[in-house]
């Protein structure tokens, strides 16, 4: 049966989980500190040459090396 409902697409959250979230459905996260360490990652990677695109929201980078030499190692 659980099989069938994660082919199917259907998944609900567990009952822990649903009663969880529901109190904390008026708390927030301060954004702030995670750009903060984005921007120390990226100005760091952008100083030694390396070229992607900055991510927007998520927790992730993809560098493109900015040495051919360096995709053999």
């Amino acid at each position: 049966m659980i099989l069938c409902n994660r082919v199917l697409g259907y998944v609900s959250a567990p009952s822990l989980m649903q009663r969880a979230i529901s109190r904390l459905l008026e708390e927030s996260v301060d954004i702030s500190l995670y750009q903060k360490k984005r921007d120390m990652l990226c100005n760091g990677l952008a100083d030694c040459g390396y070229q992607f695109t900055k991510p927007g929201g998520a927790f992730y980078l993809f560098p493109k090396t900015p040495s051919p030499t360096m995709l053999l190692l």
